[in-house]
């Protein structure tokens, strides 16, 4: 049972609560340089690459826009002709995440926070505009409606238009890149038993090197946020204190352990990148315009401009 700040029993975790020991700040092992000893430049190096292939978490979202947008406008079009009002409200994922190239275990967003990403989705939730009402879908004249329009509507490649083709191709080899070099540092074990000493663990299964450990705070709030509604405008400081102390204090442990490890290797590794966007140079190009074309189509479907978006990336 998770307990916040003042007490009071929270909503039960998911199996996948990380725990806090919080046996002291940092680690007993790792020396205190953590990620700021680590080439600043090729770090972002490999990050912009990454975003270059993936987009950026507005990029994204943007896309995922076009997709709900298709999917669903013609429906409610329909629907609104034969006299019945469908709600469009599309849900973010993307905002507040500073996205960047990942592996299983050091090449890692830790520094990214979950709490950050969630304020942001909450505050960046939209409506299509003209779709803001719902009619009740338990009435016949709903029914009757649906039954006529739902036909109608045509299949829609969602994952298509969400992401440009050439992004799959291009992110699979770059992917390669990054997990070829991941196998030549410590295992994930190191890693694991680096956090135990700064009072961290999380469960076995599933959740492996710093992709499990932010999976694992991300399931926290989750847990955290269930049966929290819509509501607009939310912000970090809705979430329990406790939460935000302990993401503080994990998200420093994180620097510690990962830091040491990339600092030694990050150089073989950007070397590698910089041939990889050289090689590439004409597809990275071409996948940034796929990108701006999406985001181009959500503002003109009423998807909010970057700057007008709290924690957009």
């Amino acid at each position: 049972m998770f307990r916040f700040a003042d007490g009071s029993a929270g909503p039960v975790m998911a199996a996948a609560v990380l725990v806090g020991v919080l046996v002291g700040c940092g680690t007993s092992t790792a020396p205190a340089t953590g990620l700021e000893a680590i080439d600043g430049a090729g770090l972002a190096t490999v990050d912009e690459t990454y975003e270059q292939i993936w987009g950026t978490g507005y990029e994204r979202d943007a896309a995922r826009f076009v997709a709900f947008a298709t999917a669903n406008r013609e429906f409610a079009l329909c629907m609104r002709d034969h006299g019945q009002a469908v709600r469009l409200e599309f849900e973010p994922i993307f905002q507040g995440m500073r996205l960047g190239a990942a592996t299983e275990v050091w090449i890692g967003p830790m520094e990214r926070r979950p709490s950050e990403r969630w304020s942001a989705n909450q505050e960046a939730r939209q409506v299509l505009p003209g779709f803001d009402r719902q009619s009740d879908p338990s009435t016949g004249d709903y029914r009757s409606a649906a039954a006529v329009c739902l036909p109608q509507v045509p299949e829609v490649d969602e994952q298509g238009i969400s992401q440009p083709d050439l992004a799959l191709q291009l992110g699979a080899e770059f992917q390669g890149i990054l997990d070829s070099f991941e196998e030549t540092l410590p295992s994930a074990t190191s890693y694991r038993r680096c956090m135990k000493e700064g009072g961290f663990t999380w469960p076995e299964a599933d959740y492996v090197g710093t992709s499990g450990a932010e999976r694992s705070l991300s399931d926290r709030i989750a847990g955290i946020d269930s049966g929290s509604g819509s509501a607009v405008g939310t912000s970090t400081t809705a979430l329990p204190a406790e939460y935000l102390a302990d993401e503080q204090r994990f998200v420093e442990a994180d620097e510690e352990c990962r830091g040491p490890v990339l600092a030694d290797g990050l150089g073989a590794l950007t070397s590698r990148v910089d041939e990889f966007r050289r090689a590439r140079l004409d597809e990275l190009a071409k996948v940034q315009r796929e990108w701006a074309d999406r985001v181009s189509q959500a503002q003109a479907w009423g998807f909010p401009a970057r700057e007008e978006l709290a924690g957009s990336h």
